[in-house]
């Protein structure tokens, strides 16, 4: 019998709320995220908005000198504290699977800053605070000395994150996964999406007919997962259930989605298998969504292809309209958005939202609205043709 995943541990940093209860109230109010970026000197930007953390109290302490680290602490220390997994299970019994796409370069930038300024050439600026250690810092930081894995599949990989820690569990590699993502705001990806002309030179307006362009944000966000009956067993707070995965890949270009959704088609489609769940019976979409020409126009016809004609029948929106789109922590933030949603009973909104790419469709316009979900689909897709999609069910009569 394939093991059953309980989500009991939540913990998040964002640009609408920092803490698990301040992000929700964040969800619920259709707060804004993008404000002035304030990481870097912008001047030279033709865009000067960003979805940047709130101001917090990092964990400081030379061994974690790499802001990104620290910002995955705090959040990973709030998921941790409340779950309790800390006074249940064994260190060698509890992994991490954390997924990123820049890691630790947010200190390399502020190094070769640094160099610059006394005309110094270091070529060792390469070695400093590599992204294969994110994981290992976490597991350092907790004791945490079971499976330990991070993902850099760029804006797929939390959704990666996420379903390799339930398969170490199913496995029995692992009694109870820390899994999440983090990624800095840095000036390589503020660079590179402004010279793809990516950004929206306002803010981001997903699934509009005039969208032009995402929002840059930043994100830590990380929950628990742990055996179903072991949780159910200790009287643990249960969030919701992680029932499955799908992953694939455009094969198609570097940076541009295939327009014809293939790789999106075959994510959803193994994640709904896996989960052993009808897409008649998914209750929300927790759509990618940047807010870019491609993307959209691509996921509503891979979306299209998999519902069929009742597009109307399952509300969809985009959480990046708050948020922005936070890179390799997108699938690990939006998991948390649906988990919410799924524990508060409400529907999340598409905020800016003005006129429709398709009005066949429910992008849940402006505002939340009350209603439970039973099942939620969420997608990542991202760079290299990568793509993810995962399902989180409620748990009735728990």
């Amino acid at each position: 019998m394939v093991k059953r995943i309980a989500i009991t541990g939540i913990g998040v940093l964002s640009s609408i709320g920092n803490g698990k209860d301040e992000f929700l109230q964040g969800l619920m109010e259709c707060k804004l995220g993008a404000r002035d970026v304030s990481s870097f000197d912008v001047t030279d930007y033709p865009v000067k908005k960003g979805a940047e953390i709130l101001p917090v109290d990092l964990h400081e302490d030379e061994t974690y000198q790499d802001e990104v680290v620290q910002k995955g602490i705090v959040a990973a220390v709030e998921a941790v504290s409340e779950s309790g997994i800390r006074n249940v299970y064994k260190p060698r019994e509890i992994g991490v699977s954390i997924a990123t796409s820049l890691g630790g370069v947010g200190s390399r930038e502020k190094y070769y800053l640094w160099q610059k300024e006394r005309g110094i050439v270091d070529y060792q600026l390469l070695l400093n605070v590599p992204t294969a250690c994110l994981a290992g810092s976490l597991s350092r930081h907790f004791n945490f000395r079971g499976p330990n894995s991070t993902v850099v599949t760029a804006c797929a990989a939390g959704g990666n994150a996420l379903g390799i820690g339930a398969d170490f569990i199913r496995e029995g590699r692992a009694k109870a996964m820390l899994v999440g993502g983090v990624d800095p705001f840095s000036t390589i990806s503020f660079s590179g999406f402004s010279v793809l002309r990516s950004l929206s030179p306002q803010v981001t307006k997903p699934f509009n007919e005039h969208r032009d362009g995402l929002t840059l944000g930043e994100a830590s966000a990380f929950l628990i997962f742990e055996e179903m009956d072991a949780a159910i067993e200790r009287g643990a707070t249960i969030y919701a259930e992680f029932l499955g995965y799908g992953i694939s890949n455009d094969a198609y270009h570097i940076t541009s989605p295939d327009p014809n959704g293939g790789g999106a088609i075959r994510s959803m489609n193994a994640a709904l298998r896996e989960a052993n769940v009808r897409i008649e019976d998914v209750s929300y979409i927790n759509a990618h969504g940047t807010g870019t020409p491609y993307n959209d126009k691509m996921e509503i016809k891979a979306i299209k292809e998999l519902i069929g004609e009742k597009t109307e029948t399952i509300p969809i929106s985009s959480s990046k309209s708050q948020f922005g789109h936070t890179l390799g922590t997108a699938g690990a933030i939006e998991a948390i958005v649906c988990t919410l949603a799924i524990k508060h009973q409400f529907i999340p909104a598409t905020i800016n939202f003005e006129t429709s790419i398709d009005n066949s469709f429910d992008f849940v316009p402006n505002d939340i609205r009350e209603g439970e979900i039973q099942y939620a689909l969420s997608n990542s897709f991202a760079f290299g043709g990568n793509t993810a999609s995962i399902l989180i069910g409620k748990v009735n009569g728990v």
